[in-house]
């Protein structure tokens, strides 16, 4: 080995100045177990615990990501061809950062995927913790996506878990309107009678119309519709006037709900 470098210089270390190096080079002939000394080695020819030890997982399951993260962590994809192309499309929407699966949002950050126990600490913790005031579903579904929190079934999960809680159950305003038989609504000729309501808003269309006016004739089911831009009187008065009045004659009656 010397004769491989050009050229070398031993140097001398004395035992006292080397302490672990020294007591490195006699574990093997160290004292038998029960005498004292700084360490002592054992040979052991047999298990000394007779239960079995499981070590966990470095993931713990991860439920519906699990197809995902192998696909974007190792490529993995579904035996099938169709399997394998909706796995490619659903997975364009995730990213993997730190280990974490995080989902694009279009009108929102990243938003951290949970698993199925995850999401259940993070609905009753937003329906009823700290700062949780027993909201309706639909407002607890946007909370979780504003504070950064993604699953599947989470408008599902939410509302399950409003129905199912004892406060909203109990103290939520209730309807105190009672019973009441249906009957079928007659028409004696056509257009005589017509149902209206206003539909919308809607996204704004050409000329800033959001609004659909509507109006069905009962007997013939003909219908009668006019984009509307503001909700008015006069825009009622002037559909009334214009499409039902002049093209069909005065109706016997109009239903609304007073919309």
């Amino acid at each position: 080995m010397i004769s491989s470098f050009d050229e070398f210089t031993i140097q001398h270390v004395p035992r006292e100045q080397n302490t672990r190096a020294d007591l490195l080079s006699k574990l093997a002939s160290t004292k038998s177990p029960g005498q004292h000394r700084t360490i002592i080695q054992e040979s052991l020819h047999s298990p000394n615990l007779d239960d079995k030890v499981i070590t966990a997982s470095d993931s713990e399951d991860q439920g519906w990501m699990t197809g995902i993260w192998s696909y974007l962590k190792v490529g993995v994809l579904p035996e099938g061809r169709d399997e394998a192309r909706k796995m490619r499309l659903r997975s364009a929407k995730f990213v993997i950062i730190g280990d974490e699966l995080f989902k694009h949002g279009i009108s929102t950050p990243l938003l951290k995927c949970l698993t199925a126990p995850q999401a259940a600490y993070v609905i009753e913790e937003i329906h009823g913790g700290i700062c949780g005031m027993h909201s309706g579903a639909r407002s607890m579904a946007t909370r979780v996506l504003r504070v950064g929190y993604y699953w599947p079934t989470l408008k599902l999960d939410c509302q399950d878990y409003v129905q199912k809680c004892k406060e909203c159950q109990q103290f939520s305003n209730s309807h105190q309107q009672p019973p009441k038989t249906l009957y079928q609504m007659m028409s004696s000729w056509p257009f005589a009678q017509w149902g209206m309501d206003i539909l919308g808003p809607f996204p704004p269309a050409k000329g800033q119309h959001k609004f659909l006016l509507v109006a069905i004739d009962y007997f013939t089911k003909w219908i009668e519709a006019c984009p509307l831009a503001r909700i008015t009187t006069e825009n009622i008065r002037k559909f009334t006037w214009k499409s039902i009045v002049c093209r069909f004659g005065i109706p016997h009656s109009l239903v609304t709900d007073n919309g």
